[in-house]
């Protein structure tokens, strides 16, 4: 449970729900038996124009909170991603399905149990929920994505499995997650606008 005003991530619940999920997921350092290619970084959110009005070094951009017939409150979002040549997201799961559309560049997606896939500029894609991922930079320059992401209550947006990433659990959408430490100084400072 959390007071109303506090992070809606911080919560027993949410903090349950990563441990147990770490715990059942075999080999979290690969994904359909083999290690990803490029290198686990940090989203630099909206590099700018024409995605914002200034580069926004955030993650994200709206926040509306709704509750639905059974009473439980359920987050909308939308994140916007940027990741260097080569760059990839840590290999981590989303406990719910979620979606979503390159707004620049090329990414390679890869999934446990499906065909890896490039998709570039004006292509979207649904990520299933509780399986392994990634997403890698593989076109020239940065790339640029948004995902469009529904949480339930007591939920996360996304659960880092990855061994040597497990500190990044915090820097991509602004959980907190007090029993990890980021490794070389680079925790993302995480701006929230919320719009109710």
């Amino acid at each position: 449970a959390r007071a109303p005003d506090c992070d809606p991530w911080n919560t027993t619940e949410a903090h349950l729900l990563i441990d147990r999920t770490r715990a059942s997921i075999p080999d979290p350092d690969l994904i359909n038996g083999a290690p990803p290619p490029g290198v686990a970084g940090v989203s630099a959110g909206s590099p700018g124009r024409p995605w914002s009005e200034e580069p926004t070094h955030k993650m994200l951009e709206y926040v509306g909170r709704q509750p639905v017939e059974t009473g439980v409150s359920t987050m909308y979002a939308v994140w916007y991603n940027s990741r260097r040549v080569m760059e990839r997201t840590p290999i981590h799961v989303h406990p719910e399905t979620q979606f979503t559309c390159i707004l620049n560049g090329t990414l390679m997606f890869i999934a446990e149990g499906m065909e890896t896939k490039n998709y570039t500029t004006g292509q979207c894609y649904v990520m299933p929920g509780m399986t392994k991922m990634v997403s890698v930079n593989v076109g020239d320059a940065p790339y640029v994505d948004v995902d469009i992401f529904r949480v339930s209550a007591g939920s996360v947006p996304w659960i880092v499995v990855e061994p040597s990433a497990l500190w990044m659990q915090t820097t991509q959408f602004g959980q907190k997650d007090e029993g990890v430490s980021p490794r070389h100084g680079q925790l993302a400072s995480i701006y929230v606008d919320i719009h109710v």
